[in-house]
């Protein structure tokens, strides 16, 4: 076989490999995602909930004036990282026979994110910042209160 004739049918072998694996590649993420385990689930709302009342606890210090206002956006800010992870961590599919709590964890999670950044950007106004504490307040006993059980 020539030299130009091996070189071609190398190429063509390679391609077709190539084609093979992105086939293969799309079809893993194309396919329905693992439901997260029970366990997973109970822990991203215990983190959800720890961050809602770090974050109250932080509105009530703000309010009384213990934390500079620099000190409190930036916890806030982190507040929000840690709940943007967890509400990435809730897009999965939820452990079967709970999915009336994954969405009340979504919305949890959603209103604890608007509120942490509702009240980095109304950091010196103290009223606005305590009603949001309060909220905060609310959905971390919200979240504490979900009984997460396996089905």
């Amino acid at each position: 076989m020539p030299k130009a004739a091996r070189t071609a049918a190398a190429g063509s072998v390679g391609a077709v490999a190539a084609l093979a694996v992105l086939v293969a590649l799309y079809f893993r993420a194309a396919a329905t995602p693992e439901p997260m385990a029970v366990d997973e689930f109970s822990r991203v709302v215990r983190t959800l909930a720890s961050d809602a009342h770090e974050a109250e606890r932080l509105a009530v210090a703000l309010t009384r004036g213990r934390l500079t206002r620099n000190y409190g956006e930036y916890q806030h800010r982190h507040l929000g990282e840690d709940v943007s992870d967890a509400r990435k961590k809730l897009d999965a599919p939820g452990p079967g026979g709970n999915e009336a709590d994954v969405e009340r964890a979504r919305a949890l999670a959603g209103r604890l994110a608007a509120d942490l950044e509702a009240a980095r950007l109304r950091m010196s106004d103290h009223d606005a910042v305590a009603r949001i504490g309060e909220d905060e307040a609310r959905i971390g006993r919200e979240l504490e209160a979900m009984q997460i059980v396996p089905q």
